[in-house]
Parts: C-alpha cells; structure tokens; sequence
C-alpha cells in the first residue's frame, strides 16, 4: 500500500468527527441508545463509507485485484497488523471502547434486510465484518436497512474503521494504544492544536 495518505482525506474525517460530536449533545451515547437510528446518521455512514472506498482506491486496491470494501479487512486480518484502537472521546458512555476488533469477521454475512427488518443471511455461511455488513446493505437498500444498520453502534464501528485506515492521530474520539510492560493501555489523547499528552489506562 502506498505510505502517504491525502491531507484532503483527513479534512474530510475530521469535519465528519465534528458531526459526530455535535451529535453527543443530541443523543446520549449510553447503551440504552445504541440503536437509536436516523437517516442523519445513515447518511453520516455513507460518507464514511465513500471515503473508505477512496482511500481503499487510492492505496491500490485496484492494483492488487482486492475488491475496495475488503481491501482494509484483508489487510489487517493478520496479528500482525491488527490496530490497537480505544474510544477517549468525553462523554462516551457506551460500553465498548476498544475497537481494535474492526477488521475481525465476526459477523454472519447479511445480504438482504426486508421491509419488515429480517435479516436474510448469505446461504453459504460467509461471515462479514461489521461494518461492510452496514456498507452494502445501506448502500443497495437504504430505507429498509437503515433501521438495523443506521445506529449509533454502526456509527462508531464505521468511524473507527476510517480512522485507522487514514492512519491520523489529531481524533477527538479515537486513539491508537500500546500495551506498557504492566499490561496497561497507553496511549496519547489529543487536545487540539496539533497538542496531546500520555496517558496510561488499567486493562
């Protein structure tokens, strides 16, 4: 994959991030609300969405003959390039911060949500990530699917999916982690203006 990543893709991210935010303060980002859905943030997913397809295509997903939705989850299926990502953002109450799980298949492939919001599964048993099961279905089938796949949980499982992809490090939700020699995630949390400051949080 190319090495540098377009300044322009991470404007974009960036005023998605903003959106996203503005966001808290209409809805609680609890548990009680994570399904919570709205064409808003069926749209927000979709722009996600494009640009993950742009990045995909600008690293040479074309080149590599690797379809651009699964492009990222081939590439960093491997332990080795698994990324390490954590949820600092204030006032995010969900209870799943850690998102280093995006790129792992752990979905049954849905190829069909109906009017009356039944999953049709893939008869062969495929199994998906997450948010490419929010990607093609809300890209083929909007209205149906925007019920099941236009909520704050697939929100966030595709925004983390961009963030890692742009490889930034200036997200006001997200930061990548290492692990410290006592097992603790340490990782930076962006104060704006291109600042940040270490911490370090118990596992």
């Amino acid at each position: 994959m190319k090495d540098e990543i377009p300044q322009e893709f991470r404007m974009i991210y960036t005023n998605i991030e903003k959106e996203v935010i503005d966001l808290t303060y209409k809805i609680t980002f609890d548990e009680t609300q994570k399904n919570v859905y709205s064409t808003f943030i069926g749209e927000l997913e979709l722009r996600i969405f494009a640009l993950i397809e742009s990045v995909a295509k600008y690293q040479g997903s074309e080149k590599h003959v690797v379809q651009y939705d699964h492009f990222f989850g081939k590439h960093y299926e491997s332990e080795k390039n698994r990324p390490h990502v954590l949820v600092t953002m204030n006032g995010y109450k969900l209870n799943k911060r850690d998102y280093s799980d995006v790129f792992d298949k752990k979905e049954q492939k849905v190829i069909m949500v109906d009017k009356d919001r039944n999953l049709h599964y893939d008869p062969k048993g495929k199994n998906n990530w997450k948010y490419n099961n929010a990607y093609q279905n809300l890209r083929h089938n909007f209205v149906d699917s925007l019920p099941v796949y236009g909520t704050l949980e697939y929100l966030l499982e595709s925004l983390a999916v961009l963030f890692v992809v742009l490889d930034t490090n200036n997200s006001q939700i997200f930061s990548t982690y290492e692990f410290t020699d006592d097992g603790r995630k340490s990782y930076w949390l962006y104060q704006g203006i291109g600042m940040a400051i270490r911490k370090n949080e118990q596992t």
